[in-house]
């Protein structure tokens, strides 16, 4: 006869759920507000931005000083630097560059941040904006694009409206985009979840 005072071991089907599970259950039941995501996931791209920013700056100045060491005869890359003529304005060329930048920002939101948005024509921003634009002020578009030529040739005439115009531009088209953006239709959520849904509560036969 088994002692009374003896321990019986538990089933080991059967299993105690631990504060790890409880919590992770929690959770999953309880998910984090959606504004709190979004904002998390804004500051963690943030923070990465200053070196999104230094690759393209260096990308843009190593490639300048290529050109200059392939056309080393020629001793002049100014063709290669953003400049606008002088009937155009600096006014006509801020709201130049705004435009097309706007365009190609609200393409890429679509392109790369969109299920919904149609990828087939992503090419076409571009083209349509180096047509347009490109006689009047070059279609920089990017700043980095206008800071890599302009370090290396030391031509810095009108640099200031190749950085702010495409920021501000860019900045716009992402704001305008984010209101304009069509929310994705949310996914059913499983009601049969329980905290203890890992558990099994039948005792042995």
């Amino acid at each position: 006869m088994a002692s009374s005072n003896s321990i019986t071991e538990p089933s080991p089907e059967f299993q105690l759920p631990t504060r790890r599970s409880i919590m992770a259950e929690a959770e999953a039941a309880s998910p984090a507000p959606e504004w709190l995501s979004t904002r998390s996931a804004a500051l963690s791209n943030f923070q990465k931005e200053p070196m999104h920013i230094l690759a393209q700056v260096l990308g843009s100045t190593l490639a300048s000083l290529t050109l200059r060491l392939l056309f080393h005869e020629q001793g002049n890359i100014q063709p290669i630097v953003n400049q606008y003529s002088d009937p155009t304005s600096d006014l006509e060329a801020i709201v130049w560059e705004f435009i097309i930048t706007f365009i190609l920002m609200f393409t890429i939101c679509g392109v790369a941040t969109d299920p919904q948005a149609n990828k087939d024509l992503s090419g076409v921003a571009i083209m349509f904006n180096a047509m347009i634009a490109g006689p009047i002020t070059g279609a920089s578009m990017n700043p980095a694009r206008s800071l890599g030529p302009a370090l290396v040739s030391g031509v810095y005439k009108n640099l200031w409206v190749y950085i702010v115009s495409p920021i501000l531009g860019a900045m716009a088209a992402a704001a305008v985009y984010s209101v304009l953006r069509v929310p994705e239709p949310a996914k059913p959520e499983d009601t049969n979840k329980s905290t203890y849904n890992n558990l099994n509560l039948h005792a042995e036969p």
